[in-house]
Protein backbone atom coordinates (compact mmCIF):
# COMPACT_ATOMS: atom_id res chain seq x y z
CA UNK A 1 0.00 0.00 0.00
CA UNK A 2 1.07 3.70 -1.08
CA UNK A 3 1.11 6.49 1.20
CA UNK A 4 -1.68 9.09 0.45
CA UNK A 5 -0.88 12.90 0.69
CA UNK A 6 -3.89 15.21 1.07
CA UNK A 7 -3.47 18.78 1.27
CA UNK A 8 -6.41 21.27 2.12
CA UNK A 9 -6.67 23.85 -1.00
CA UNK A 10 -9.38 26.19 0.73
CA UNK A 11 -11.34 26.82 4.48
CA UNK A 12 -9.84 26.55 7.45
CA UNK A 13 -6.54 25.00 7.47
CA UNK A 14 -5.83 26.14 3.54
CA UNK A 15 -2.31 25.14 2.83
CA UNK A 16 -2.05 22.18 5.42
CA UNK A 17 -1.47 18.28 4.17
CA UNK A 18 -1.56 15.27 5.80
CA UNK A 19 0.30 11.86 5.06
CA UNK A 20 -2.26 8.49 5.82
CA UNK A 21 -0.72 4.80 5.53
CA UNK A 22 -4.01 3.26 6.14
CA UNK A 23 -7.53 2.00 4.03
CA UNK A 24 -9.73 3.68 4.28
CA UNK A 25 -9.89 7.36 4.50
CA UNK A 26 -13.26 9.21 5.54
CA UNK A 27 -13.83 12.78 4.75
CA UNK A 28 -16.88 14.46 6.36
CA UNK A 29 -18.35 16.17 9.37
CA UNK A 30 -19.24 13.41 11.67
CA UNK A 31 -17.12 12.73 14.37
CA UNK A 32 -14.22 10.17 13.81
CA UNK A 33 -13.62 11.35 10.26
CA UNK A 34 -9.95 11.68 9.21
CA UNK A 35 -10.54 14.48 7.34
CA UNK A 36 -12.83 16.34 9.30
CA UNK A 37 -14.75 19.12 8.50
CA UNK A 38 -16.76 22.19 10.29
CA UNK A 39 -20.66 21.45 9.98
CA UNK A 40 -21.58 24.89 11.11
CA UNK A 41 -19.11 26.38 8.19
CA UNK A 42 -18.51 23.87 5.76
CA UNK A 43 -22.49 23.65 5.09
CA UNK A 44 -22.62 21.72 1.74
CA UNK A 45 -20.52 19.04 3.36
CA UNK A 46 -22.36 16.16 5.09
CA UNK A 47 -21.52 13.61 8.13
CA UNK A 48 -20.26 10.80 5.63
CA UNK A 49 -19.62 12.73 2.66
CA UNK A 50 -16.64 10.57 0.66
CA UNK A 51 -13.63 8.19 1.33
CA UNK A 52 -10.63 7.08 -0.29
CA UNK A 53 -9.91 3.62 -0.22
CA UNK A 54 -6.68 1.10 -1.52
CA UNK A 55 -7.84 -1.24 -4.23
CA UNK A 56 -6.02 -2.67 -6.37
CA UNK A 57 -3.46 -1.49 -6.24
CA UNK A 58 -3.95 2.08 -6.35
CA UNK A 59 -6.32 4.71 -4.26
CA UNK A 60 -9.30 5.68 -5.34
CA UNK A 61 -12.14 8.52 -4.80
CA UNK A 62 -15.35 7.40 -3.63
CA UNK A 63 -18.78 9.15 -2.54
CA UNK A 64 -20.53 8.31 0.24
CA UNK A 65 -24.26 9.05 -0.71
CA UNK A 66 -23.36 12.57 0.39
CA UNK A 67 -26.16 15.35 -0.02
CA UNK A 68 -24.73 17.68 -1.74
CA UNK A 69 -22.30 14.78 -3.92
CA UNK A 70 -18.65 14.98 -4.81
CA UNK A 71 -16.64 16.10 -7.71
CA UNK A 72 -13.08 15.31 -8.95
CA UNK A 73 -11.73 17.99 -11.42
CA UNK A 74 -14.93 19.40 -11.24
CA UNK A 75 -16.89 16.52 -12.25
CA UNK A 76 -19.72 15.43 -10.16
CA UNK A 77 -18.43 11.52 -9.10
CA UNK A 78 -20.71 9.00 -10.19
CA UNK A 79 -18.51 5.81 -9.81
CA UNK A 80 -15.16 5.55 -8.05
CA UNK A 81 -12.11 7.39 -9.98
CA UNK A 82 -8.37 6.65 -9.33
CA UNK A 83 -6.59 9.23 -7.23
CA UNK A 84 -2.83 8.73 -9.34
CA UNK A 85 -0.73 11.38 -9.56
CA UNK A 86 -3.15 13.65 -7.91
CA UNK A 87 -6.78 14.73 -8.12
CA UNK A 88 -9.16 17.71 -6.55
CA UNK A 89 -11.90 16.84 -4.71
CA UNK A 90 -14.76 19.41 -4.32
CA UNK A 91 -17.37 18.51 -1.07
CA UNK A 92 -20.46 19.97 -3.04
CA UNK A 93 -20.96 22.53 -5.51
CA UNK A 94 -18.54 25.22 -4.19
CA UNK A 95 -18.06 23.50 -0.73
CA UNK A 96 -14.41 22.88 0.67
CA UNK A 97 -11.77 21.38 -1.18
CA UNK A 98 -8.85 18.99 -1.08
CA UNK A 99 -5.96 17.55 -3.31
CA UNK A 100 -5.52 13.67 -2.78
CA UNK A 101 -2.40 12.76 -4.61
CA UNK A 102 0.09 9.19 -4.61
CA UNK A 103 3.47 10.28 -4.49
CA UNK A 104 4.65 6.28 -5.13
CA UNK A 105 2.54 6.99 -8.63
CA UNK A 106 5.49 9.02 -10.42
CA UNK A 107 7.61 6.00 -9.47
CA UNK A 108 6.03 3.74 -11.61
CA UNK A 109 7.71 2.85 -15.22
CA UNK A 110 5.25 0.87 -17.30
CA UNK A 111 6.94 -1.45 -19.59
CA UNK A 112 10.20 -0.67 -18.20
CA UNK A 113 11.17 -4.53 -17.24
CA UNK A 114 10.60 -5.64 -20.31
CA UNK A 115 12.77 -3.31 -22.54
CA UNK A 116 16.18 -4.01 -19.57
CA UNK A 117 15.45 -7.50 -19.78
CA UNK A 118 16.16 -8.02 -23.18
CA UNK A 119 19.36 -6.81 -24.05
CA UNK A 120 21.44 -10.02 -21.58
CA UNK A 121 19.02 -11.99 -23.40
CA UNK A 122 20.46 -10.82 -26.73
CA UNK A 123 24.24 -11.54 -25.45
CA UNK A 124 23.70 -14.64 -24.34
CA UNK A 125 21.75 -15.96 -27.46
CA UNK A 126 24.82 -15.07 -29.54
CA UNK A 127 27.32 -16.99 -27.92
CA UNK A 128 25.64 -20.23 -27.80
CA UNK A 129 25.42 -20.62 -31.13
CA UNK A 130 28.20 -21.56 -33.97
CA UNK A 131 30.41 -18.58 -35.59
CA UNK A 132 29.28 -19.08 -39.16
CA UNK A 133 25.34 -20.13 -39.14
CA UNK A 134 24.64 -18.23 -35.97
CA UNK A 135 26.07 -15.10 -36.99
CA UNK A 136 24.36 -15.16 -39.94
CA UNK A 137 20.73 -15.68 -37.96
CA UNK A 138 21.86 -13.12 -35.65
CA UNK A 139 21.91 -10.09 -37.16
CA UNK A 140 18.41 -10.28 -38.14
CA UNK A 141 17.71 -11.36 -33.94
CA UNK A 142 19.31 -8.51 -33.15
CA UNK A 143 18.35 -6.04 -35.31
CA UNK A 144 14.76 -6.88 -34.42
CA UNK A 145 15.87 -6.46 -30.45
CA UNK A 146 17.49 -3.35 -31.20
CA UNK A 147 14.28 -2.33 -33.20
CA UNK A 148 12.28 -3.74 -30.08
CA UNK A 149 14.47 -1.36 -27.18
CA UNK A 150 14.35 1.87 -29.72
CA UNK A 151 10.49 1.62 -30.04
CA UNK A 152 10.38 0.35 -25.70
CA UNK A 153 12.41 3.48 -25.25
CA UNK A 154 10.52 5.72 -27.14
CA UNK A 155 7.67 4.69 -25.37
CA UNK A 156 8.83 5.09 -22.18
CA UNK A 157 9.99 8.86 -23.14
CA UNK A 158 6.12 9.17 -24.28
CA UNK A 159 4.52 7.89 -21.61
CA UNK A 160 6.65 9.85 -19.27
CA UNK A 161 5.63 12.96 -21.25
CA UNK A 162 1.69 11.98 -21.09
CA UNK A 163 1.93 11.88 -17.55
CA UNK A 164 4.16 15.03 -17.51
CA UNK A 165 1.35 16.94 -19.40
CA UNK A 166 -1.70 14.98 -17.62
CA UNK A 167 -0.10 16.79 -14.15
CA UNK A 168 0.38 20.07 -15.95
CA UNK A 169 -3.08 19.99 -16.88
CA UNK A 170 -4.25 18.72 -13.66
CA UNK A 171 -2.87 21.21 -11.93
CA UNK A 172 -3.74 24.06 -14.45
CA UNK A 173 -7.35 22.85 -13.49
CA UNK A 174 -7.11 23.00 -9.76
CA UNK A 175 -5.68 26.43 -10.35
CA UNK A 176 -8.58 27.46 -12.53
CA UNK A 177 -10.94 26.03 -9.97
CA UNK A 178 -9.03 27.80 -7.10
CA UNK A 179 -9.05 31.07 -8.81
CA UNK A 180 -12.54 31.09 -9.74
CA UNK A 181 -13.53 29.93 -5.89
CA UNK A 182 -11.67 33.25 -4.87
CA UNK A 183 -13.58 35.22 -7.25
CA UNK A 184 -16.65 33.60 -6.10
CA UNK A 185 -16.12 34.29 -2.48
CA UNK A 186 -14.82 37.98 -3.58
CA UNK A 187 -18.11 38.26 -5.15
CA UNK A 188 -20.03 36.95 -2.47
CA UNK A 189 -18.21 38.91 0.33
CA UNK A 190 -18.45 42.26 -2.07
CA UNK A 191 -22.60 41.22 -2.50
CA UNK A 192 -23.14 40.81 1.72
CA UNK A 193 -21.36 44.38 2.34
CA UNK A 194 -23.69 46.20 -0.27
CA UNK A 195 -26.80 44.63 1.13
CA UNK A 196 -25.20 45.82 4.52
CA UNK A 197 -24.58 49.30 2.99
CA UNK A 198 -28.45 49.15 1.68
CA UNK A 199 -29.39 48.41 5.17
CA UNK A 200 -27.91 50.90 6.93
CA UNK A 201 -29.21 53.62 4.34
CA UNK A 202 -32.53 52.00 4.74
CA UNK A 203 -32.94 52.46 8.15
CA UNK A 204 -35.81 54.70 9.78
CA UNK A 205 -33.79 55.50 12.68
CA UNK A 206 -30.40 56.87 12.32
CA UNK A 207 -28.16 58.02 14.92
CA UNK A 208 -28.72 62.30 13.59
CA UNK A 209 -32.42 62.10 12.74
CA UNK A 210 -32.90 65.67 14.20
CA UNK A 211 -30.14 66.67 12.14
CA UNK A 212 -31.60 65.29 9.06
CA UNK A 213 -35.13 66.72 10.28
CA UNK A 214 -33.30 70.06 10.39
CA UNK A 215 -31.70 69.83 6.82
CA UNK A 216 -35.08 68.96 5.31
CA UNK A 217 -36.72 71.53 6.91
CA UNK A 218 -34.24 74.13 5.71
CA UNK A 219 -34.49 72.46 2.19
CA UNK A 220 -38.22 72.55 2.15
CA UNK A 221 -38.84 75.82 3.63
CA UNK A 222 -39.80 77.01 0.30
CA UNK A 223 -42.60 74.63 0.12
CA UNK A 224 -44.82 75.37 2.46
CA UNK A 225 -47.21 78.78 3.20
CA UNK A 226 -49.89 80.36 4.87
CA UNK A 227 -53.46 80.14 3.32
CA UNK A 228 -54.90 84.19 3.77
CA UNK A 229 -58.50 84.96 2.75
CA UNK A 230 -58.86 88.24 2.24
CA UNK A 231 -61.92 90.47 1.51
CA UNK A 232 -63.50 94.16 2.50
CA UNK A 233 -66.32 94.07 5.68
CA UNK A 234 -69.52 96.05 4.59
CA UNK A 235 -67.73 98.98 5.38
CA UNK A 236 -65.39 98.89 2.58
CA UNK A 237 -62.68 97.66 5.18
CA UNK A 238 -59.71 95.68 3.93
CA UNK A 239 -59.09 92.68 6.11
CA UNK A 240 -56.88 89.62 5.78
CA UNK A 241 -57.38 86.73 8.09
CA UNK A 242 -54.99 83.81 7.84
CA UNK A 243 -56.25 80.02 8.68
CA UNK A 244 -54.53 76.99 7.62
CA UNK A 245 -51.42 75.43 6.05
CA UNK A 246 -50.42 74.42 2.32
CA UNK A 247 -48.02 72.79 0.70
CA UNK A 248 -46.50 72.34 -2.84
CA UNK A 249 -46.58 68.97 -4.45
CA UNK A 250 -46.46 70.22 -8.28
CA UNK A 251 -45.02 73.59 -10.04
CA UNK A 252 -48.63 75.09 -9.50
CA UNK A 253 -50.32 72.52 -7.02
CA UNK A 254 -50.72 72.88 -3.86
CA UNK A 255 -52.29 70.23 -0.98
CA UNK A 256 -54.02 70.91 1.96
CA UNK A 257 -57.56 69.77 4.28
CA UNK A 258 -60.64 69.48 2.20
CA UNK A 259 -62.42 71.67 5.14
CA UNK A 260 -59.80 74.36 3.98
CA UNK A 261 -60.39 74.38 0.81
CA UNK A 262 -64.76 73.60 1.30
CA UNK A 263 -64.31 77.36 3.12
CA UNK A 264 -62.50 78.60 0.77
CA UNK A 265 -64.94 78.19 -2.29
CA UNK A 266 -67.86 79.55 0.47
CA UNK A 267 -65.85 82.22 0.94
CA UNK A 268 -65.45 82.42 -3.03
CA UNK A 269 -69.17 82.85 -3.96
CA UNK A 270 -69.08 86.00 -1.41
CA UNK A 271 -66.68 87.61 -3.44
CA UNK A 272 -63.65 86.65 -0.93
CA UNK A 273 -60.38 86.02 -2.47
CA UNK A 274 -57.99 83.43 -1.21
CA UNK A 275 -53.93 83.61 -1.38
CA UNK A 276 -50.62 81.61 -0.13
CA UNK A 277 -47.82 83.49 1.11
CA UNK A 278 -44.73 81.45 1.58
CA UNK A 279 -42.45 80.81 3.89
CA UNK A 280 -39.69 82.97 4.64
CA UNK A 281 -40.13 84.14 1.56
CA UNK A 282 -43.15 87.24 1.98
CA UNK A 283 -42.77 88.25 -1.65
CA UNK A 284 -43.98 84.94 -3.48
CA UNK A 285 -48.00 85.50 -2.68
CA UNK A 286 -49.73 83.37 -4.99
CA UNK A 287 -53.55 83.70 -5.81
CA UNK A 288 -55.90 80.43 -5.44
CA UNK A 289 -57.43 79.88 -8.47
CA UNK A 290 -59.67 77.09 -7.64
CA UNK A 291 -59.89 75.07 -4.71
CA UNK A 292 -60.89 71.42 -4.39
CA UNK A 293 -63.07 69.19 -2.29
CA UNK A 294 -62.59 65.25 -2.13
CA UNK A 295 -66.00 63.80 -3.70
CA UNK A 296 -66.24 61.94 -0.67
CA UNK A 297 -65.71 64.43 2.15
CA UNK A 298 -66.85 65.32 4.63
CA UNK A 299 -69.58 62.17 5.16
CA UNK A 300 -67.54 59.38 3.24
CA UNK A 301 -70.41 58.02 1.74
CA UNK A 302 -71.45 54.84 3.23
CA UNK A 303 -68.28 54.10 4.95
CA UNK A 304 -69.02 52.40 7.79
CA UNK A 305 -67.62 49.67 10.22
CA UNK A 306 -68.69 46.20 11.04
CA UNK A 307 -70.99 48.02 13.70
CA UNK A 308 -72.59 50.65 11.62
CA UNK A 309 -70.54 53.46 12.91
CA UNK A 310 -69.15 56.53 10.74
CA UNK A 311 -65.21 56.71 11.05
CA UNK A 312 -63.86 58.44 14.29
CA UNK A 313 -63.06 61.92 12.55
CA UNK A 314 -64.21 63.00 8.64
CA UNK A 315 -62.10 60.81 6.14
CA UNK A 316 -60.99 62.07 2.60
CA UNK A 317 -60.19 65.05 4.51
CA UNK A 318 -57.36 65.84 1.77
CA UNK A 319 -57.73 69.01 -0.95
CA UNK A 320 -56.29 71.13 -3.89
CA UNK A 321 -55.20 74.31 -4.39
CA UNK A 322 -54.57 75.43 -7.85
CA UNK A 323 -52.58 78.87 -7.89
CA UNK A 324 -51.54 81.53 -10.06
CA UNK A 325 -47.71 81.47 -10.81
CA UNK A 326 -45.19 78.52 -10.66
CA UNK A 327 -43.74 77.51 -6.82
CA UNK A 328 -40.41 77.55 -6.59
CA UNK A 329 -39.55 74.21 -4.77
CA UNK A 330 -42.12 71.20 -3.50
CA UNK A 331 -42.35 68.11 -1.80
CA UNK A 332 -42.07 64.02 -2.59
CA UNK A 333 -44.80 62.28 -1.51
CA UNK A 334 -43.70 58.53 0.28
CA UNK A 335 -43.77 55.81 -1.87
CA UNK A 336 -45.62 52.62 -0.53
CA UNK A 337 -43.05 51.15 1.02
CA UNK A 338 -42.16 53.87 3.57
CA UNK A 339 -46.25 54.32 4.11
CA UNK A 340 -46.07 50.44 4.83
CA UNK A 341 -43.62 51.30 7.26
CA UNK A 342 -45.85 53.64 9.07
CA UNK A 343 -46.11 52.53 13.00
CA UNK A 344 -46.02 53.17 16.88
CA UNK A 345 -42.57 54.84 17.50
CA UNK A 346 -42.02 56.50 13.71
CA UNK A 347 -40.14 59.47 13.88
CA UNK A 348 -42.21 62.47 11.92
CA UNK A 349 -42.37 65.95 11.72
CA UNK A 350 -44.68 68.73 10.48
CA UNK A 351 -44.30 72.12 8.83
CA UNK A 352 -46.93 74.80 9.53
CA UNK A 353 -49.03 77.67 10.83
CA UNK A 354 -50.29 76.95 14.22
CA UNK A 355 -52.24 79.62 15.25
CA UNK A 356 -54.98 79.19 17.17
CA UNK A 357 -54.85 80.06 21.39
CA UNK A 358 -51.41 81.11 20.08
CA UNK A 359 -49.47 84.53 21.54
CA UNK A 360 -49.97 87.30 19.25
CA UNK A 361 -52.14 84.82 16.50
CA UNK A 362 -48.78 83.06 15.83
CA UNK A 363 -48.06 83.95 12.64
CA UNK A 364 -47.55 87.22 10.67
CA UNK A 365 -48.92 86.70 7.71
CA UNK A 366 -47.24 89.49 5.98
CA UNK A 367 -43.95 87.72 6.43
CA UNK A 368 -44.61 84.33 7.70
CA UNK A 369 -42.50 82.02 9.46
CA UNK A 370 -43.35 78.04 9.72
CA UNK A 371 -43.37 76.10 12.95
CA UNK A 372 -41.68 72.78 13.01
CA UNK A 373 -42.41 70.16 15.54
CA UNK A 374 -41.02 66.88 15.31
CA UNK A 375 -42.11 63.81 17.47
CA UNK A 376 -43.46 60.36 16.94
CA UNK A 377 -46.53 58.43 15.46
CA UNK A 378 -48.35 57.08 18.83
CA UNK A 379 -51.26 54.75 17.04
CA UNK A 380 -51.55 54.04 13.45
CA UNK A 381 -55.10 52.47 12.95
CA UNK A 382 -57.93 52.46 10.20
CA UNK A 383 -60.91 55.40 10.21
CA UNK A 384 -62.36 53.44 13.46
CA UNK A 385 -59.02 53.50 15.70
CA UNK A 386 -59.34 49.76 15.00
CA UNK A 387 -55.82 47.68 14.39
CA UNK A 388 -55.60 47.10 10.40
CA UNK A 389 -53.13 46.36 7.76
CA UNK A 390 -51.99 48.74 5.26
CA UNK A 391 -53.70 49.74 3.00
CA UNK A 392 -56.84 50.37 5.37
CA UNK A 393 -54.01 51.70 8.23
CA UNK A 394 -55.13 55.41 6.79
CA UNK A 395 -55.09 56.85 10.34
CA UNK A 396 -52.23 58.27 12.62
CA UNK A 397 -52.26 59.62 15.63
CA UNK A 398 -49.05 61.65 17.04
CA UNK A 399 -47.69 63.67 19.23
CA UNK A 400 -46.65 66.88 17.57
CA UNK A 401 -47.98 69.76 18.89
CA UNK A 402 -50.35 71.22 16.66
CA UNK A 403 -54.05 73.66 16.53
CA UNK A 404 -55.54 75.16 14.56
CA UNK A 405 -53.94 76.86 11.63
CA UNK A 406 -51.82 73.91 11.42
CA UNK A 407 -54.51 71.93 8.91
CA UNK A 408 -53.40 71.17 5.95
CA UNK A 409 -49.58 70.59 6.96
CA UNK A 410 -47.22 67.82 5.63
CA UNK A 411 -46.10 65.44 7.73
CA UNK A 412 -42.75 63.73 6.74
CA UNK A 413 -39.87 61.66 7.48
CA UNK A 414 -35.93 62.46 7.90
CA UNK A 415 -35.81 61.46 4.24
CA UNK A 416 -38.37 64.53 3.40
CA UNK A 417 -40.69 62.83 2.12
CA UNK A 418 -44.99 63.61 2.86
CA UNK A 419 -46.00 60.89 4.73
CA UNK A 420 -49.32 61.91 6.31
CA UNK A 421 -51.69 65.36 6.17
CA UNK A 422 -52.12 67.15 9.61
CA UNK A 423 -56.26 67.36 9.15
CA UNK A 424 -57.75 67.18 12.90
CA UNK A 425 -57.46 66.73 16.74
CA UNK A 426 -58.65 66.30 19.79
CA UNK A 427 -59.24 70.15 21.38
CA UNK A 428 -62.29 71.74 22.96
CA UNK A 429 -63.78 74.30 20.93
CA UNK A 430 -62.58 77.89 21.55
CA UNK A 431 -65.32 80.50 21.10
CA UNK A 432 -63.43 84.20 21.44
CA UNK A 433 -64.76 87.86 21.15
CA UNK A 434 -64.09 90.12 17.72
CA UNK A 435 -65.13 92.92 17.65
CA UNK A 436 -67.73 92.78 19.92
CA UNK A 437 -68.64 89.56 17.81
CA UNK A 438 -68.17 85.86 19.29
CA UNK A 439 -66.89 83.87 16.43
CA UNK A 440 -66.65 80.32 16.83
CA UNK A 441 -66.26 76.51 14.90
CA UNK A 442 -68.87 76.58 11.96
CA UNK A 443 -69.71 80.47 10.97
CA UNK A 444 -70.18 81.36 8.13
CA UNK A 445 -69.42 85.30 7.08
CA UNK A 446 -73.13 86.94 6.51
CA UNK A 447 -74.20 84.62 9.02
CA UNK A 448 -76.19 85.14 12.51
CA UNK A 449 -74.49 84.54 15.73
CA UNK A 450 -74.17 85.47 19.39
CA UNK A 451 -72.88 88.83 20.65
CA UNK A 452 -71.30 88.82 24.38
CA UNK A 453 -74.93 89.07 25.73
CA UNK A 454 -76.15 86.10 23.61
CA UNK A 455 -78.30 88.15 21.63
CA UNK A 456 -78.05 87.22 17.70
CA UNK A 457 -76.20 89.66 15.81
CA UNK A 458 -74.78 89.07 12.12
CA UNK A 459 -71.15 88.40 11.53
CA UNK A 460 -69.77 90.99 8.81
CA UNK A 461 -68.33 89.73 5.51
CA UNK A 462 -64.66 87.87 5.92
CA UNK A 463 -64.48 87.86 9.69
CA UNK A 464 -65.06 84.36 10.08
CA UNK A 465 -61.91 83.34 12.40
CA UNK A 466 -63.50 79.04 11.72
CA UNK A 467 -61.03 76.98 13.89
CA UNK A 468 -58.85 74.93 12.09
CA UNK A 469 -58.33 71.81 13.92
CA UNK A 470 -55.09 69.93 14.37
CA UNK A 471 -53.91 66.49 15.20
CA UNK A 472 -53.65 63.11 12.93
Amino acid sequence: MNELQVTRMSGFGQGKSATFDRSPISLGTAPGSDLKFDPSWDKTVSGRHAFIEWKDGRWMVSDAGSREGTLVNGKRLTAPVPVGAGVEIELGAGGPRVKAADPAWDRATPGAGQGRASGPGCKGGGASRPAGEGTSKAVPVLAALVVLGVIGGLSWFFWQKHLESTDAARQAIASASEAAAKAESATKAADAAAAKAKEASERELPKDIDDQFIEVAKAHENCVGVVVLSGQTRDGKGIAIPNATAWAIGPNVMATNSHVTDGIKQYAEQGVAAFVVINKNPDLRFRVLEAVVHPRYPEGGDLVNVDGKTPAIPPFDVGILRVEGELPNFFRVAPKEALEKLDSGTRVAYLGFPMEKIAGGGVDYRSPVATMQSGIITAATDYWLSKAQFPNRLLIAHNLGATGGSSGSPIFNARGEVVALLSAGNIVSVWKPVQGVIIGPGVVAGGLTKDEQGNPVQVPLALKAERAPSGV
